[in-house]
């Protein structure tokens, strides 16, 4: 909606008696006018358009009766979603599929035909939900990979289906609800698939269960955002939602905390075909100010720019905090920034792992110490000696963190070969590199 006056909204249940999809449909019925989405439209009254949780949680319902008519067929479906499109619309396919008992799983569009095919055999998935006009090429590709299967193709719901009254939907208007599941998924099935990297070889699909998807929503990293602003909005328009950290910070973090995530007008709500805005330094700040948004999640790409910037960096100073992650930040380049008076951190988390970190405290920041880490208490980690003052981060799976990967040889838990130095005063820790050499851009490829 345009506008919108919420009342107090009601933190949802984060301890695994409410799943994925439940916690759609308690946002729907608990905080109907509570904004999950927000972005800058210059043809609404006051320049923003707000989606509610009502308006997604619908969306999503209806994303699930296109794709699972009458929740016909097995449970637990792998399906890929496969598609270049407008944030908004790519998690209500997403948060439709969940709804609809189908098991997710998030592929960038950027893949090969062979990594696809790849990622296909090893999840035992045959359909694809995606956009023809987009990736025919790509489709054609996967189907020659895999001549022996027969592929399901299915296109993605457009936006106007998914939300007909786009920023302006009352619970008044049509809306038929889809049907609940018979009975609930084991906790440790797959609930959602996403890959890695590729960087030494093909993609990996990773299986994150439904208690993983509810230990890493209620992760005090992303708690903790409240204590930084009294603002709710959050700026996560950058961020690629088919990735750990898109989804994370634009989907996770609204519905664990009743945080506003700050996106990009959807550009195919008046044509289907169209391409979702390219993120880039300039619309990133513009955004920011149309949206009066304090909180900023971005990539290290970015803040280099806006390092060479003297407007970029006073835009970036009225902000209550500035992070980033999915690589490394120059350490010059993070000393100026916060030497200017912008309140800079980082966050360290991965597909297998979560979240442990928490984000920077302003005092730390205060230091100099914006590149130094802190872990949550909740959160075990053995640090594992390298023999030179350096040491292996291993993330050990506990009763309320569990590991989406667990590949260690004594315990239940995650090495993830990351190589930290610890700080010489502080409980803190600073990340150096990895046992493996493999190089992270600052992209956050």
């Amino acid at each position: 909606m345009s506008t919108s006056i919420s009342p107090v909204p009601e933190a949802p249940p984060l301890d695994c008696s409410f799943l994925f999809s439940d916690l759609i449909n308690f946002h729907m019925q608990k905080n109907p006018t509570f904004p999950i989405f927000v972005y800058a439209d210059e043809q609404a009254p006051n320049g923003t358009t707000e989606i509610t949780f009502l308006e997604f949680g619908r969306a999503a319902h209806r994303v699930a009766h296109a794709l699972r008519p009458a929740r016909q067929g097995d449970e637990g479906q792998v399906v890929m979603l496969i598609a270049h499109t407008d944030a908004i619309l790519h998690h209500a396919a997403m948060a439709g599929m969940s709804i609809a008992g189908l098991v997710p799983f998030l592929v960038s569009p950027r893949n090969s035909a062979a990594a696809v095919a790849d990622m296909m055999k090893k999840t035992n998935c045959s359909r694809i939900v995606t956009l023809d006009h987009a990736h025919h090429d790509l489709i054609d590709g996967i189907r020659e990979e895999i001549p022996d299967r027969e592929l399901i193709i299915d296109e993605l719901p457009t936006l106007t289906y998914a939300f007909p009254k786009l920023g302006n939907e009352v619970e008044s208007d049509p809306f038929y609800p889809y049907p609940a599941a018979a009975s609930r998924p084991d906790l440790d099935r797959p609930a959602i698939y996403i890959h890695s990297s590729g960087s030494t070889g093909f993609p990996k699909p990773i299986a994150h269960s439904y208690k993983v998807q509810i230990h890493w929503m209620k992760q005090r990293t992303i708690g903790s955002l409240h204590y930084f602003s009294a603002s709710r909005r959050l700026g996560v328009m950058a961020l690629p939602s088919f990735h750990f950290y898109g989804l994370t910070i634009q989907l996770y973090v609204p519905i664990a905390t009743l945080a506003t995530a700050v996106l990009y007008p959807p550009r195919s709500a008046t044509d289907p075909r169209a391409p979702p805005v390219i993120p880039t330094s300039d619309n990133v700040l513009d955004t920011i100010r149309k949206t009066e948004c304090k909180l900023l999640a971005t990539v290290p790409t970015f803040l280099e720019q806006w390092a060479r910037s003297q407007d970029a960096v006073e835009e970036l100073k009225k902000l209550d905090l500035v992070f980033y992650s999915g690589g490394p930040l120059p350490e010059k380049i993070g000393d100026a920034l916060c030497a200017a008076g912008i309140v800079i951190g980082s966050a360290y988390g991965g597909t297998e792992f979560g979240i442990p970190a928490l984000l920077p405290d302003k005092k730390d920041v205060a230091d100099g110490d914006w590149i130094w880490m802190r872990f949550a208490d909740n959160i075990k980690i053995r640090w594992a000696p390298q023999g030179d003052d350096t040491y292996e981060c291993q993330v050990l799976t506990t009763e309320d963190h569990q590991m989406a990967v667990e590949n260690l040889p004594d315990v239940k838990g995650y090495s993830t070969l990351d190589v930290f130095v610890k700080h010489p005063t502080k409980d803190m820790w600073k990340i150096v590199g990895r046992t493996d050499d493999v190089i992270t851009l600052a992209s956050g490829e």
